[in-house]
């Protein structure tokens, strides 16, 4: 939807495939004037129930794009969609490898490819890599419109102190639950992930900050807030939902079955036996994350790297690498405390 939707987005004004022009296609869009937040434990805002209100208009507008039937906006062949489709109007059909194997396999391309003439893979990665294609889940819900980076820093909200506590009057603990997407969102930005495939990968994406350690001194200068969205605290603050409250304001917004209780067979398990779908995404958001600093750190090493603490921020390759194995329940020895 466009502004003022239950997911809005800035307008698009123009699109340019001439590669003629600057070197590459390109589009325009409207400047959406508002306000991103960066640090997930909002930690400005005047009080705990700001910081909820935030994190409830995240969960209400992420679950708003979820609940919507690609098949009825005219995007039902948009990207690859992966998966079963699910929802009103939708029917099965062939996709070939699902949303999740996609995933996994790009994001391994993409760290293989970072690593920098000789080195090695980080063992603690190439153990991660394998606990993820044993793990996969051999189906899961798909044929949602997936937005591929949905995080806080992504959003852009009406007002510096967030949408405010919501409900008022006799009725406001009541209102208070009812999802509200959109409310106090002006856009939601950065869609050059997205496609068709499981919502499931997106809400997990969410939910990162709640499986890193805090911030040491170096990952704080690293400045990598889309790789390493860590509380600054060993908890989060006051306000804050926990991770499942979170997801299950999601499942009440968009309509889906709760990924935290849902188990499904893997693709390494040939006795077909079901486990808990959860631990896999979200250790699949955090060796996306691992890879994209991998990629940081091998552009530092080549010179051309567009922050002058790149290396810093390569540096945190395997903190997200252990705390994903961690996520799946694999003894790694030594690692950071998790946020608890």
């Amino acid at each position: 939807g466009g502004a003022g939707g239950d997911v809005p987005v800035p307008t698009m004004l123009a699109l340019c495939e001439d590669p003629s022009v600057v070197g590459t296609p390109f589009y325009l869009m409207s400047f959406v004037q508002g306000h991103v937040f960066t640090k997930p434990g909002l930690d400005a805002l005047p009080s705990p129930a700001h910081r909820r209100a935030v994190y409830d208009a995240m969960a209400d507008t992420l679950g708003a794009l979820h609940k919507i039937d690609p098949e009825r906006i005219g995007l039902g062949s948009f990207g690859s969609s992966g998966g079963h489709r699910s929802g009103r109007g939708s029917r099965p059909r062939s996709t070939g490898a699902s949303w999740s194997e996609r995933q996994l396999e790009r994001w391994a391309r993409q760290y293989s490819l970072s690593l920098i003439g000789d080195a090695n893979p980080e063992p603690v990665v190439t153990a991660l890599i394998e606990w993820l294609r044993a793990n996969r889940p051999v189906a899961e819900p798909g044929g949602r419109l997936v937005h591929g980076d949905f995080r806080l820093d992504n959003i852009v909200f009406e007002s510096p102190v967030g949408p405010g506590p919501a409900g008022t009057g006799k009725d406001k603990d009541k209102d208070k639950d009812k999802p509200s997407p959109g409310r106090g969102v002006l856009a939601v930005l950065d869609w050059e992930l997205s496609t068709l495939g499981s919502p499931y990968g997106d809400v997990a994406y969410c939910c990162m900050p709640y499986h890193l350690p805090p911030p040491s001194s170096s990952s704080q200068s690293a400045g990598a807030p889309a790789a390493y969205p860590a509380f600054a605290g060993s908890i989060p603050p006051a306000g804050v939902p926990t991770e499942a409250e979170f997801v299950q304001r999601w499942c009440v917004a968009s309509g889906l079955p709760n990924p935290q209780t849902r188990t499904e067979r893997v693709a390494g398990d040939p006795r077909g036996a079901k486990k808990p779908v959860w631990p896999f995404y979200v250790a699949l958001s955090l060796f996306r994350g691992a890879a994209i600093l991998a990629g940081v750190r091998a552009r530092a090493a080549m010179g051309n790297a567009s922050a002058a603490n790149a290396r810093e921020a390569g540096g945190l390759v395997e903190t997200l690498a252990a705390r994903a194995l961690v996520v799946a329940g694999v003894p790694v020895g030594s690692i950071p405390r998790p946020v608890s």
